[in-house]
């Protein structure tokens, strides 16, 4: 059985990004910064959803461990698209938040947290091996 211990280290990924993300956000102002702090906060909610899916996939159906990872690389590819397209096109928001500053902002954000996440999936599979 997998423990229902928290994502500590994801968590602590997540904070960091988001902190390091706002401070980054107010040091730049206006639509870039407003295009750092979406960015990043969307990348570590997506990611950590993301996460959550592939951890009660492995918990409940270890057979479909790999549908769920694609699955979860096709929602953040399609999120940073989506966002990218609405923050570049449609006026309203492309004059408060940044297009290329979400994207980076988003990628930076995924590429924190989603190593830790992936750490504590194959802990995750190695618990289910133990028993």
């Amino acid at each position: 059985m997998i423990s229902s211990t928290p994502l500590i280290p994801v968590l602590l990924g997540a904070l960091t990004a988001s902190i390091a993300a706002a401070v980054m956000a107010a040091r730049l102002g206006g639509a870039l910064g407003a295009g750092v702090l979406v960015g990043a906060l969307a990348g570590v909610g997506i990611t950590g959803l993301c996460l959550l899916y592939q951890r009660e996939t492995m918990r409940t159906r270890p057979e479909a461990s790999i549908q769920a990872f694609g699955i979860s690389m096709l929602i953040k590819l399609a999120v940073i698209l989506c966002g990218s397209l609405v923050f570049r096109y449609v006026e309203p928001a492309a004059a408060r938040v940044d297009y290329r500053s979400f994207m980076v902002a988003f990628a930076a954000a995924v590429v924190i947290v989603l190593p830790l996440g992936t750490l504590d999936a194959l802990r995750v599979l190695k618990e289910q091996r133990a028993h």
